[in-house]
């Protein structure tokens, strides 16, 4: 009798309501606390000497882009299973999602009707330069995770580690096993044919899937320090140079994204823009590249994307499909 009256319980349930929680502040840690921010800080907080948040907010308040409710981003992805590939840029976004409450899942074979919270969350691989070896590599893929039923495949292909800034970039630094490389060097066409191997990669091995490409983050050199200051300097005459199509600073990233464009628009995915040009306000000096405090807006348009839903009156979220 009982499970007579649950199933009926069930039947009777026309849609299913997740309020969205308050919202709640970032915390991170500031790595740069040099006087001259001459070393990356791509995770900014109130007091850091190299990021002012306050800047950051105006100038986003000017683009009609102030608002944000992070909040909400647990309860618009709760739903999905997502599959978030790339560099950095997007480990971090993952990371946020996961902060928000979305929680981490790689879970293998778990179909849609399996019950509620079953397969649901965010994958992604800890290391921010996975897509070096994850397209051309089965072994890798395989080792990340060997489901093939994600709702949606989050991507891009690490563009920023394809730029460079001769010399300051790429070079080795001391790692724990040994120097570590930053940055590699690719031409342009290199960078397309590789995109273009990925791309096929990622639509053959998830073909159910949402495919969504987010385009490179902007990088704003005038906030770079040091080495990399004075290199960008240097390449910002360099027009005749074969490599000046991709140096680490708008120009490169305008090279990448005339790519990315193409290749994932033949391949069928749908192409997501950052919307971070020129915001050197949101991004650390000595920065320059990733836009921490714009990440909620980029999920928030990742989810109008992938997400069927609709707000209630009273300002909670109600998945349609």
């Amino acid at each position: 009798m009982l499970r007579v009256s649950c199933l009926l319980a069930a039947a009777g349930a026309k849609e299913k309501v997740y309020k969205a929680r308050p919202f709640r502040p970032l915390r991170l840690p500031v790595h740069d606390t040099s006087d001259t921010c001459d070393k990356a800080d791509p995770f900014p907080r109130e007091g850091s000497r190299c990021y002012d948040r306050h800047e950051c907010m105006l100038e986003l308040e000017k683009r009609g882009q102030a608002k944000q409710d992070t909040g909400r981003l647990a309860a618009l992805f709760r739903n999905t299973s997502m599959l978030v590939l790339g560099d950095s840029v997007n480990l971090y976004r993952a990371q946020r999602l996961e902060r928000e409450g979305v929680k981490r899942n790689c879970g293998e074979g778990l179909a849609r009707a399996d019950a509620e919270a079953k397969g649901k969350g965010v994958c992604y691989s800890p290391h921010n330069r996975v897509m070096d070896t994850w397209c051309t590599s089965s072994e890798k893929r395989a080792r990340l995770s060997q489901r093939r039923d994600f709702d949606v495949v989050f991507w891009n292909y690490g563009g920023l580690h394809r730029l460079h800034l001769l010399p300051a970039r790429p070079s080795s630094v001391p790692g724990r096993h040994g120097p570590v490389t930053i940055g590699r060097l690719t031409t342009s066409q290199e960078y397309k044919a590789g995109l273009e191997q990925c791309a096929k990669v990622v639509s053959d091995r998830y073909p159910t899937a949402k495919l969504v490409y987010v385009l490179t983050n902007d990088v704003c050199a005038q906030n770079f320090a040091g080495p990399y200051a004075a290199a960008a300097r240097r390449w910002s005459t360099k027009r005749d140079d074969p490599l000046y199509d991709m140096q680490m600073t708008s120009v490169g990233v305008r090279t990448l994204r005339t790519h990315e464009r193409a290749v994932a628009r033949a391949a069928g995915h749908t192409v997501l823009d950052p919307q971070n040009d020129g915001l050197c306000a949101c991004t650390a000096r000595g920065d320059g590249r990733h836009y921490v405090d714009t990440d909620p807006r980029t999920l928030g348009r990742l989810a109008d994307l992938v997400v069927s839903y609709r707000f209630k009156p009273d300002g909670r979220i109600v998945f349609t499909s």
